[in-house]
């Protein structure tokens, strides 16, 4: 392995972050002084219990978070910032306390989801908050230790465990379930010299389309850090399945057709501007399926940044053209021995997190490109209901959110329980409540009106 964690001390386990770890605490980093993290990723839960007993059901998260602690050690990880290290202690019985009274959180009464994301802090630990008023489980970790899918995963074993009545495991012998970086889970291989032309080229690929056709933005200059906000379109059952039969006839995924939509209305609002001539982002696949044994075990190893993230860049286009060249994109294999990128992806996750991590050029526009993130079927990720009788939990709705504090927003396409969602995250000293509402009721028309379905 290439970033194998050692012992440097008994009970103390570290290892060095890869490019795309290392890529996704520079997105973060630059806010914390400012007590704020970028990307920070929420998982929501908007659950039923069978129980009525408050405090019962309080201590039963408690018990759970304890128990994912345990299968789930990375859960803890701290990341040494100016050394690029994670860093894993075995817990005495004082520090795992510690560590709970640091990460467990019951909200008061008044509090909501809404008002938690506007004033989401930084904070050392992943970390569990039950909002009681309104039945919400927010789990919210940093992105450099899971990538939302995975965030998915996690949840589910939570459930999992907070419908088991077993005790917690004593605490000793963990560290051997810490997760290995991508590189290393998927025996990525050191492709050398080529490995680093090829990066290059990629890279430059990436730098070559920006500035990207954007949203317009409402300051040049916000003075301190903005609250998270979010926005959600929801398609319920008939709507869903009347969009993926026109899916089904026109050859596309829903995937592609939502976010060909959210392009189309970014071109249609973005500012005027000659130096803008391609929307260009990230394309982000989930590795998880791809990946050798144990790895591709999403129990037993639900954490770890196992994604991808490569260049992707479109022209201005009408709807049919921009919902195909989406469905190129991601629909290419990325299969181990299909996709030729693998072996130069770690150059090019290190040369995207060096850039990110550079001041941005002076007369820079500032970016505002929506990124795009399609979770899929959550549906066997999180299932409906956990346990029976006085243990039973019910789903309800799940959401993953990022917290922004930059002008680019985060949208997120996901189905559940029979319901497809885009949500939109964004940072309020960037874009308007009033905008957003709009926007997402372009997309909306964008969507419906060339699925023949307005």
């Amino acid at each position: 392995m290439r970033y194998p964690w050692k012992e440097t001390a008994p009970g103390v386990v570290e290892r060095q972050l890869d490019n795309t770890e290392r890529f996704l605490k520079v997105v973060a980093v630059p806010f914390r002084s400012l007590g704020r993290e970028n990307w920070a990723l929420n998982i929501i839960l908007d659950v039923t219990f069978a129980a009525g007993d408050e405090r019962a059901i309080v201590e039963k998260m408690r018990q759970a978070w304890l128990k994912l602690r345990c299968c789930q050690p990375f859960l803890a990880a701290h990341l040494n910032i100016e050394e690029d290290k994670f860093e894993c202690t075995t817990p005495t019985d004082h520090a795992l306390q510690q560590w709970l009274s640091d990460s467990f959180y019951v909200q008061q009464k008044s509090a909501t989801v809404d008002n938690f994301l506007l004033h989401g802090a930084w904070a050392e630990f992943s970390s569990l908050h039950y909002f009681p008023a309104s039945s919400h489980i927010l789990m919210r970790t940093h992105h450099w230790l899971i990538d939302g899918v995975g965030g998915l995963h996690l949840a589910n074993r939570f459930l999992e465990l907070f419908a088991d009545d077993s005790p917690v495991p004593r605490f000793g012998d963990e560290a051997r379930l810490l997760p290995p970086c991508l590189l290393d889970a998927a025996g990525f291989r050191d492709g050398g010299e080529s490995a680093v032309e090829q990066g290059t080229v990629k890279f430059m690929e990436f730098v070559q389309n920006l500035p990207s056709i954007g949203l317009p933005v409402e300051s040049s200059s916000p003075t301190g850090p903005g609250g998270t906000k979010r926005q959600c379109l929801a398609f319920p059952q008939e709507k869903l399945d009347a969009l993926l039969a026109a899916c089904r006839q026109k050859g596309l995924t829903l995937a592609s057709a939502m976010h060909a939509a959210v392009i189309v209305a970014t071109q249609e609002k973005a500012p005027k501007s000659e130096s803008a001539r391609y929307f260009t982002t990230l394309a982000l696949f989930d590795y998880r399926k791809y990946l050798p044994e144990p790895y591709c075990d999403v129990r037993q190893y639900p954490m770890g940044t196992w994604m991808l993230g490569p260049p992707f860049s479109l022209p201005p286009a009408d709807f049919a053209t921009q919902a195909e060249a989406c469905r190129s994109v991601y629909k290419q294999p990325v299969a181990r021995d299909v996709f030729p990128m693998l072996d130069s992806y770690e150059t090019y996750a290190g040369m995207l997190a060096d850039a990110f991590a550079a001041p941005p050029p002076p007369d820079a526009p500032i970016p505002s490109q929506p990124q795009l993130s399609s979770i899929g079927l959550v549906n066997g990720k999180v299932q409906r209901s956990y346990g029976s009788g006085e243990n039973l939990v019910t789903v309800n709705k799940v959401e993953p959110v990022l917290d922004i504090m930059v002008a680019t927003p985060l949208v997120f396409q996901w189905s559940f329980g029979g319901t497809s969602y885009i949500n939109m995250c964004y940072n309020e000293k960037w874009q308007t409540d009033e905008f957003i509402k709009g926007f997402l009721e372009r997309v909306a028309e964008v969507l419906m009106g060339n699925m023949g379905l307005s």
